[in-house]
């Protein structure tokens, strides 16, 4: 069997995304309340969304954010309807390139040593185990939680302790967490909730009609 290819190709149009810019920050005064001067600090950040091709993006101080929506995934909701309805970790999850979860250091040091201290009252660890597991922890708390981690794991006590599993406290990443309030938020709110409001309306009317 003989195969063969013939190139073509197909140029279609798409209609150009909606462009909105969004300056966030904060004013501060630098000096006294009486001869003081105000200043602002703030940043730029671009958003597009295509309604025709699902595509999202924001560009800005907080880095950039992007992903495709196809209407598929939206099921009869625009782009702007379906945004305004998504929570944090769904947001970061398909649309941030970093995680949006992180080992909080201190906090993890904290748990540990919260537990040694219970598991120590409760009879669990004699007093010198109690006490080798305390200068271990201490000794690993560089400041580094994934270093700090992987050092006590090498320990079989530590290892058997948490039963392989993962103890570090996560938290959601600061700075993502900024641009959800100083952002997104006010952005949701003034610019996809009149499309969200008017896709349930489009919804009810439907279900009164039935």
């Amino acid at each position: 069997m003989t195969h063969f290819s013939i190139p073509y190709s197909r140029i279609a149009e798409i209609p150009a995304p909606a462009t909105y810019e969004i300056r966030s920050g904060e004013w501060w005064l630098h000096g006294s309340l009486e001869n003081g001067e105000a200043r602002s600090w703030g940043g730029r950040h671009i958003i597009t969304i295509n309604e025709a091709t699902g595509h999202f993006t924001c560009e800005g101080g907080y880095g950039t954010f992007s992903y495709c929506w196809p209407a598929l995934s939206r099921g009869s909701e625009g782009l702007h309807a379906f945004l305004y309805d998504v929570d944090f970790g769904y947001f970061m999850g398909k649309a941030s390139k970093q995680p949006h979860r992180i080992a909080d250091h201190d906090a993890t040091v904290q748990s540990l040593k919260r537990e040694l201290v219970r598991d120590r009252r409760e009879g669990w660890l004699t007093k010198e185990n109690a006490r080798t597991l305390w200068t271990e922890l201490v000794d690993a708390d560089d400041g580094n939680t994934d270093e700090m981690v992987r050092t006590l794991y090498q320990d079989g006590g530590w290892s058997e302790r948490f039963d392989c599993s993962d103890p570090s406290v996560m938290v959601d990443h600061p700075a993502m967490r900024r641009f959800w309030g100083e952002v997104w938020k006010p952005f949701a709110a003034e610019v996809l909730r009149p499309h969200w409001e008017a896709h349930r309306a489009v919804v009810e009317a439907a279900k009164v009609a039935a």
